[in-house]
């Protein structure tokens, strides 16, 4: 369970998140402080560094710790990133571990090591939707998507509300077949059978979608 002094904030309480570290300039801190809060939706814990270190604690120390824990890093790339004495650091400490940088271009293309990845456009866009195709990304990613599904069923799993359970459901429809595994769709089928909201969520007026419900039923005991 994520704790309140975790430097990863998902801004819930929760068995599994992704860890997306995002690396950005402080002059931008805000707005990627509300981008780290829209990601939490999608089971997305978005470390920021000007947000998740607290006066306490050596400064240099968190940010490697979270640099060696997240499963992802979103580049910011707004015009300053490049002028910043850390985030080249941190984008080259993502490279060397080889895990998915994901260059969200804000002002700037993606430059140097990461010069060849495709950016995603980042400008005029509402948080929230960056978010969403933030999270889609990642979930379509083939070495990003069993971590990001295992999120997605979580924040289901853990819906506090009818709203919010059909608003989870609706990302679960869009995990990769790739992605499903049988302690997923059983993990999915205890929290319908066992929470009438969440079967209302799962099920409500209309057929299941067939492709989910397909796979749920080849990898678990009937629903």
């Amino acid at each position: 369970m994520a704790s309140a002094n975790d430097i990863w904030q998902p801004g819930f309480e929760t068995g599994r998140f992704f860890r997306l570290f995002i690396s950005h300039t402080s002059r931008h801190k805000r707005e990627v402080g509300q981008l780290s809060a829209a990601l939490s939706a999608h089971g997305i814990a978005g470390f920021v560094a000007h947000d998740s270190i607290s006066p306490t604690e050596a400064w240099q120390d968190v940010i490697l710790r979270a640099l060696g824990e997240c499963e992802a890093l979103a580049a910011y790339l707004t015009e300053d990133f490049p002028k910043s004495e850390w985030t080249d650091q941190e984008v080259g400490a993502a490279v060397i571990r080889d895990v998915v940088i994901l260059p969200l271009r804000v002002d700037i293309n993606p430059y140097g090591f990461i010069g060849r990845i495709q950016a995603m456009p980042a400008t005029g866009i509402d948080l929230g939707v960056l978010a969403r195709l933030i999270a889609e990304a990642l979930g379509r990613h083939p070495r990003t998507r069993a971590a990001m599904a295992e999120a997605v069923v979580d924040r289901f799993v853990h819906s506090y509300s009818f709203d919010n359970a059909r608003e989870n459901f609706a990302r679960l429809q869009k995990v990769p077949a790739e992605a499903w595994t049988q302690e997923l769709a059983l993990s999915v089928r205890r929290a319908v059978v066992e929470n009438e909201q969440l079967r209302l969520a799962f099920v409500g007026d209309q057929p299941l979608s067939s492709r989910l419900y397909e796979l749920l039923q080849s990898l678990s005991p009937p629903l």
